[in-house]
């Protein structure tokens, strides 16, 4: 999926400044590090002036930073993405688990979060493996097993639209159900590499997280992390259970 649209298809020229001014904003994939304002504008659907005068805004309100031509998340993002309720409470409750499982099995631990059809990394502990910083390309299969194992205890990826594209996935989907996790597996050079979820799940809501791991295959076997990774998941669910300040309802 590239980049998310919103109502900008299906408005065009309808859309409010508001409007457009989100539609730059949701346009960062997670693996996106920087866009140049041609591909802002783009994604985005807007000319290239309309996008350049939103973005100088967007600036200037610290939701977006300029570097050179690039353009990149702003942090005052971060400051009110950490401020949301549900956020707060999830990492509260997955902090102290992410870094026990860290130790345990070694691997990169992440929790996270879905945002339509993808997962973005709420937290991690592991930044480094012994060949040096994890990968970009290793969170992107993160997100992968992540938002199958959320997508499994919840409901099939909202992109798949046609009977023909749900059929093997809903397939896919039951087998991750059955076994509790999602695997994804990916040569990366010479190397494969193993990311493996496992989803939060909550009585009134479904799967609200996604806990994971991600390292070198012959490092992670399923067979042995996995129990680790579920009595993580097991874990947060039960401390989100007894949170009181967040209700969690689907």
């Amino acid at each position: 999926m590239e980049g998310i649209v919103g109502p900008v298809a299906e408005h065009g020229a309808k859309r409010s400044m508001l409007s457009r001014a989100l539609a730059i904003l949701c346009q960062f994939e997670p693996t996106d590090r920087a866009l140049t304002l041609t591909e802002l504008s783009r994604r985005a659907h807007l000319s290239k002036p309309t996008a350049s005068r939103l973005v100088t805004e967007l600036v200037q309100w610290g939701l977006l930073e300029r570097s050179g031509r690039q353009l990149r998340l702003g942090q005052r993002l971060s400051v009110l993405g950490s401020r949301v309720p549900r956020h707060r409470v999830l990492r509260d409750a997955a902090t102290p688990v992410l870094m026990r499982l860290h130790e345990v099995t070694g691997g990169c631990a992440y929790l996270s979060v879905r945002d339509g059809d993808s997962a973005v990394p709420l937290d991690r502990f592991g930044w480094q493996t012994p060949e040096g910083p994890v990968p970009s390309s290793w969170e992107r299969i993160i997100a992968s097993a992540a938002i199958r194992a959320m997508a499994a205890f919840d409901r099939p990826l909202r992109a798949l639209s046609t009977v023909e594209q749900r059929r093997p996935v809903d397939r896919q989907l039951t087998a991750i159900r059955s076994l509790g996790y999602a695997v994804v597996q990916h040569a990366d050079g010479a190397d494969r590499v193993l990311g493996i979820a496992c989803p939060v799940v909550l009585p009134a809501a479904g799967a609200v997280a996604a806990v994971s791991l991600v390292d070198l295959a012959d490092r992670c076997a399923v067979g042995t992390v996995a129990p680790s990774l579920r009595a993580a998941a097991i874990a947060i669910g039960r401390a989100l259970n007894e949170a009181a300040d967040v209700e969690w309802v689907s």
